[in-house]
């Protein structure tokens, strides 16, 4: 009894320190990229120095709309899920409303964060939360808001109060702080 006893001891012993070995083998911050349209985004950079120089993305990178628009939405030291717009997300309002909304910094913010959530979700994750919830899930944004994403067809689509609606046409661009989903639309809180 005391030989097994000592034999179970010391292969846990030899188990709980291969485990602690190699829990710090890869101590690397590895980098990983995706391409979207001609933009790659890396996860060491934050998503406006992703974004800074792409075409698809100049009315958030505008020098009306700077000085780093979602720097100052996110919190550096917090992971976050952010449904990116598009240029096309913007042309598909009218030019009346697309200018005003641009021109006014502060409700270009509270729509950008309707668009935002905390934690790291990639496509996998929301289509799973989609399913436990009968086919639709709502997030909590940043606004304090919630937004509500669904599948259709494969495609995952956000939706608000009012029926607008963005498709993810990018998904899982990693940034610094999380993943970005590239939507072609716009979505609005009820405060906007």
């Amino acid at each position: 009894m005391r030989l097994k006893t000592t034999f179970f001891v010391l292969t846990l012993s030899l188990l709980t320190a291969s485990v602690s070995a190699q829990k710090y083998t890869n101590s690397k911050n590895v980098e990983v990229s995706k391409e979207y349209n001609g933009t790659t985004f890396t996860s060491t950079k934050t998503l406006s120095e992703n974004i800074q120089n792409a075409g698809q993305f100049s009315y958030l990178t505008a020098n009306e709309v700077k000085p780093e628009l979602l720097e100052g939405i996110l919190d550096d030291s917090i992971m976050y899920t952010v449904f990116l717009p598009s240029n096309e997300a913007f042309d598909a309002l009218p030019e009346k409303t697309r200018k005003a909304l641009l021109a006014n910094r502060i409700q270009l913010q509270d729509v950008l964060k309707y668009h935002i959530i905390q934690g790291r979700l990639d496509s996998y994750s929301l289509k799973k939360a989609i399913e436990k919830n009968g086919g639709t899930a709502q997030l909590k944004t940043l606004q304090g808001e919630k937004l509500n994403i669904k599948e259709v067809n494969g495609q995952l689509i956000l939706f608000d109060a009012q029926n607008n609606t963005a498709t993810i046409s990018g998904a899982d661009f990693y940034h610094k702080n999380g993943f970005a989903h590239i939507v072609d639309g716009l979505v609005f809180s009820s405060s906007n």
